[in-house]
């Protein structure tokens, strides 16, 4: 019995798989009869290519289309239409789309790495395929009774094909790749981000790249601290797929944008989707072109895209949107205040004292925070003459910076601290020049304080009868040069604190005060009565500045050895 099969009665597809599967060693001469036929068919398709389909006749040979293409098997028209333009066409629609779906998702930075290097991949592959069966197509097209000239223009696609897929290579996707291989090993060349909450978790600072993840980070802390109003944005930028989700993150959550320091590069696309845009004094905004892996949207006009359309939809001006995309990668463009306010870029300029104390590079280090107390004289000198004092400020300062209180709240609390608490300490202790330099700068303060502000004026000598609130903004109200004078002079005071300063007794004390009063009521005989029931004059704050301000001198007028001793009783018995 015959069991040798028929192998004409094989397709050449069963013929190649047989020949593949075949035991060649143990079946030599089967092995032979099955590769003489695969060859018999392969002349007989090139014969029938060259005879018998020539032209519009021309029949594609059965068979794998992608194997056929590769082999130039199929017709020009096929190859060029169908493999080439069809496809390109379809990859050039389905692409942006696959990139924003990946841009949009929680892919980790290595996914998104190695998604853009098998994109690349994939793509090689399929313009190797297209080009080179086209090419070959071309190169038969003739035989097959086609015309030399089109088979001519199809090669000189192929040549253009060619030099496109390697330019494009060469200007984008190798630096595409080299940046995607970073990301899929996990380098990142930006800085850590850090998130914080401050001043009670009214507010909450971005600092750092914004690189894959930020946006979930941001989000769960946001979820977790509902009572976020403002987001301070100090950032050299970063991936701008995640500026855009952070961007919708603060215009959810109806967050006020603020930057004291800088924002740049992707970073102003979160800042232009707050409920309302701020900038502190000197901070710096700095915009320029969208890039990947080295290449600029400056020069290549579709890494923009995206850019210019956020700060459309931000409403920001058409010129200066026109601006920022002429700007370089390379480069940074910081627009004066000015232009920014023109824009519609920020709604107005702010003083960063007033909010939370951000873009503090290490405000979790309280060895950093204690060199920086060191720079002043004040608490040098505290650190030396009052240990205890310098100790209590330092605490203070350490969890206000590192609840990014606001400056002009801890300006306020300190100032509270050392010239209402501290003060008494100082003055019971000073020298006798010391406290009489100290009440000076006192009554240079209540005098300028005297027409505009009375009652600020008498809190001076009767704290007792007003609230200590009044005193908040007296730093700011009262010149610069009179604040000096009061800095000096408590330095200078708590550099001659000694517990052998001499005390008045009470006996001299009384005869001291009765002097000056006296004196004070011969000037006005009232002055005995505000002196005697200082609140009964609540509603005369000028006739309370005025005594106030008698008194202090009179007291400073004395021989220096008895108003420095009279001074320290006093402020003894306060």
């Amino acid at each position: 019995m015959n069991t040798v099969p028929n192998y004409q009665e094989y397709t050449l597809e069963e013929l190649q798989e047989s020949y593949k599967q075949l035991d060649q060693s143990a079946y030599p001469e089967i092995a032979e009869k099955i590769k003489k036929e695969i060859a018999s068919r392969l002349v007989d398709i090139e014969s029938n290519e060259a005879t018998n389909n020539t032209g519009e006749n021309y029949v594609t040979p059965k068979g794998n289309w992608f194997a056929l293409h590769w082999r130039g098997l199929l017709s020009l028209e096929n190859s060029y239409w169908i493999n080439v333009f069809a496809i390109g066409l379809i990859l050039l629609y389905i692409t942006p789309p696959l990139f924003q779906l990946l841009a949009d998702s929680n892919a980790s930075s290595e996914l998104r790495g190695l998604a853009i290097i098998v994109f690349y991949i994939i793509i090689t592959g399929i313009s190797i395929w297209q080009l080179v069966g086209l090419y070959r197509s071309a190169d038969k097209h003739p035989a097959r009774g086609g015309t030399q000239g089109w088979a001519m223009i199809a090669k000189i696609m192929v040549f253009i094909g060619v030099t496109r897929y390697c330019f494009d290579m060469y200007q984008t996707g190798i630096p595409f790749m080299l940046a995607s291989s970073k990301l899929a090993v996990g380098q990142s060349e930006l800085p850590p981000v850090t998130i914080r909450l401050m001043n009670n978790g009214t507010e909450i600072e971005l600092q750092g790249g914004f690189e894959f993840g930020t946006a979930a980070q941001l989000s769960q802390v946001l979820s977790d601290n509902p009572q976020v109003q403002i987001i301070h944005l100090n950032s050299i930028g970063g991936r701008l797929v995640e500026a855009n989700k952070l961007a919708t993150i603060v215009k959810n959550k109806n967050l006020v944008t603020f930057t004291k320091i800088q924002c740049l590069s992707a970073c102003p696309i979160v800042f232009l989707a707050g409920k309302e845009k701020l900038l502190g004094e000197g901070a710096k905004l700095g915009f320029h072109s969208a890039s990947f892996g080295g290449v600029s949207g400056s020069e290549l006009k579709e890494l923009n895209n995206e850019l210019l359309t956020q700060l459309e939809q931000a409403n920001v001006a058409p010129w200066f949107v026109q601006k920022v995309s002429k700007v370089s990668a390379d480069d940074m463009w910081a627009p004066t205040e000015e232009e920014l306010i023109k824009a519609r870029v920020i709604d107005k300029i702010v003083d960063s004292q007033d909010y939370a104390m951000s873009g503090v590079t290490d405000w979790q280090n309280p060895t950093t925070i204690d060199q920086e107390l060191q720079k002043h004289e004040i608490y040098k000198s505290m650190n030396v003459f009052d240990k205890e004092g310098y100790a209590a400020v330092r605490e203070k300062m350490v969890a206000f910076i590192q609840d990014g209180t606001p400056l002009n709240t801890i300006q306020t609390t300190i100032n509270n601290y050392l010239y209402v608490e501290r003060i008494n300490h100082y003055m019971q202790l000073g020298g006798d020049n010391a406290v009489i330099e100290y009440m000076d700068s006192q009554i240079a303060q209540m005098e300028f304080l005297q027409e505009k502000y009375p009652a600020k004026c008498a809190f001076y000598t009767y704290p007792e009868v007003f609230d200590i609130s009044i005193a908040d903004d007296i730093t700011r109200i009262v010149p610069a040069t009179i604040n000096e004078k009061e800095t000096l002079a408590l330095n200078s005071l708590i550099q001659s604190l000694s517990v052998d300063n001499y005390i008045v007794d009470p006996t001299e004390q009384n005869e001291l005060i009765t002097q000056v009063i006296n004196k004070m009521i011969a000037f006005d005989a009232s002055y005995g009565d505000v002196l005697g029931t200082p609140t009964d004059y609540k509603n005369e704050p000028e006739k309370l500045c005025a005594v106030g301000i008698m008194l202090n001198k009179e007291i400073n007028l004395l021989p220096k050895e008895k108003a420095g001793a009279l001074l320290r009783s006093f402020f003894l018995t306060q």
